[in-house]
């Protein structure tokens, strides 16, 4: 391990004098402040650094800052102590550990933390871990229980314990589980955690043990009449359940998946709804390739695709919704081809094409579309 000293400036909302040493060839540093180093010593620091190489994915963990009362005290740091954690993170990648932290707990520390930091990265799995937290009930925080869950999953040696962690609240598991995966497939071969096979078994456990139970818990909030939360259980069910469980949901008229991060793989189980009337896409990730599936909804009166990424092409799969009569392209990249396309909705009322790139003149369009309010 490589040490330096860094200057005051050096270590951004430190304000005292802090040892750097480096790691993984100086792309990661242990910051230390000098108050510190006596206590954060050899031992101690090859312990943080075995620790590091522990996780599942190390390469966005690229500082590990330890302070203490004093430090923060006298620091701009922004932090909040649970205990013997630090919790406050950034897209700086910083892991920071409070001195307290280094004996017994060191271990669960830093996972804890590299959980903050993984959560950062995923937006897509943060929204569905916020909708799981309203299902399953919350102890602390959204932020913490991501945090508690999955470090201590990852911190266990046992899989059966992170297992039996999970079937507690086994919606948040999923998610978690679905989090882990992604570490697990983007860290690069060279760079893996020795325990990554454990990390992966553990994963694979959860899709095959835990999953289910996440699903059956899903379909029953569904079921439960006057339930609050049906809504945000039949999106988690869009999500982790088959298009074979979603056929169980009955028919269902609308729908409203508006700013929900859905993909293509995700929405096309939609086409089980033969029934749908009203489908709302606004801002979900629904690609061109993905607009398939609705060609299968021909019930559909009114549909949004605003915000997604359909272009003009991508219209050839409306063809078929001959109901249809309210249609939303705002913000979409659809040009003046897209006319041609809508020509053959003959049902079509009203289509919008504010934010789009369409450049017809008004009586061009309205010769084409005779009798549809276009909104631009």
């Amino acid at each position: 391990m490589d040490e330096k000293f860094l200057t005051l400036e050096s270590v951004v909302g430190v304000n005292c004098a802090v040892r750097s040493y480096e790691f993984d060839k100086g792309l990661g540093k242990l910051l230390v402040p000098e108050t510190l180093s006596a206590k954060v010593d050899e031992p101690c620091r090859q312990r943080i650094l075995n620790a590091v190489h522990r996780l599942p994915k190390r390469n966005f963990s690229r500082e590990i800052l330890v302070v203490d009362d004093e430090t923060l005290s006298h620091s701009d740091l922004e932090a909040t102590i649970y205990g013997d954690y630090v919790c406050m993170n950034s897209n700086r990648g910083r892991i920071v550990l409070h001195a307290r932290s280094l004996d017994d707990s060191l271990e669960s520390g830093i996972c804890h933390e590299w959980a903050h930091l993984l959560r950062l990265q995923l937006s897509v799995e943060d929204r569905f871990f916020n909708l799981a937290c309203l299902l399953d009930g919350k102890s602390k925080s959204v932020s913490e229980d991501w945090a508690v869950l999955l470090g201590e999953c990852i911190r266990s040696a046992e899989i059966n314990h992170g297992l039996s962690l999970c079937r507690e609240a086994p919606i948040r598991a999923a998610v978690i589980g679905r989090a882990l995966n992604w570490a697990l497939e983007t860290v690069p071969r060279g760079s893996r955690s020795p325990e990554h096979e454990r990390f992966c078994q553990l994963a694979a456990s959860i899709e095959s043990e835990i999953l289910p139970e996440c699903c059956k818990r899903l379909i029953e909030t569904r079921r439960e009449a006057g339930s609050q939360h049906k809504d945000a259980a039949l999106k988690l069910l869009i999500v982790f359940a088959t298009a074979e469980m979603l056929k169980s949901q009955g028919e269902i008229e609308h729908l409203d998946l508006a700013d929900e991060p859905l993909s293509d793989s995700e929405l096309e189980k939609l086409a089980v709804f033969r029934s749908l009337k009203a489908l709302d896409l606004r801002n979900s990730r629904l690609t061109q390739e993905g607009l398939r599936f609705l060609s299968q909804l021909s019930a559909l009166e009114k549909l949004s695709l605003a915000g997604t990424d359909v272009m003009s092409t991508g219209l050839k799969h409306l063809r078929g919704l001959q109901l249809l009569e309210d249609l939303d392209l705002s913000g979409t990249d659809v040009n003046d081809a897209a006319i041609g396309y809508l020509k053959e909705l003959k049902s079509l009322r009203r289509v919008e094409l504010t934010r789009t790139k369409v450049t017809l003149d008004a009586e061009t369009i309205a010769r084409a579309l005779p009798g549809v309010e276009v909104v631009r």
